[in-house]
């Protein structure tokens, strides 16, 4: 499901859903349709609580995800040069030691723009069972456009606790 790649090697692309054919046609018109399935543009708060792109996940920990405006609305179209901030809610049946939070940003063909964690940041917790993480960024420096947040809770580094490909999506 690398979409880069799939658009750099190939001209045409069929969309398979449940053993049938969905789309067949050129890759840069299938690819956004793609990306964009099961997600409401329109809205800038998501329950992820059955979210189709939940992966390497032991526990569906994640439970909401929002994003927030420069005026601290809801809102997922955001001017370019303004602030933005991701917020994400989870729950998790066991305590998370060393939790890593961590966001990532894509374009509308999945290439990976920016990630950040707090083991980047150095903002580390012993450990928790739930709570909400945010990261929020000043003067959005993103060309227009749709752009989809993953977001992944992992513990010690190295385990996956929870993982959901593009989450939520937001317009510059």
């Amino acid at each position: 499901h690398n979409m880069p790649t799939i658009q750099a090697l190939c001209q045409k692309v069929i969309w398979l859903q449940k053993g049938i054919v969905k789309i067949n046609d050129y890759s840069e018109k299938v690819i956004p349709k793609y990306l964009s399935e099961g997600l409401n543009s329109e809205s800038a708060e998501i329950d992820l609580t059955n979210h189709p792109r939940r992966s390497h996940s032991q526990e569906p920990a994640l439970k909401k995800v929002w994003i927030l405006d420069s005026e601290g609305n809801k809102n997922n179209s955001i001017l370019m040069g303004a602030s933005i901030t991701i917020w994400f809610q989870f729950f998790s049946k066991r305590k998370i030691t060393n939790p890593g939070f961590g966001f990532g940003v894509e374009d509308e063909y999945g290439r990976r723009i920016f990630s950040l964690n707090n083991y980047m940041t150095g903002e580390l917790e012993e450990a928790l069972y739930s709570g909400s993480c945010s990261l929020k960024i000043q003067n959005i420096c993103l060309l227009p456009g749709t752009y989809f947040v993953s977001i992944s809770i992992v513990e010690q580094e190295k385990m996956w606790i929870d993982f959901i490909e593009q989450a939520i999506s937001f317009e510059v």
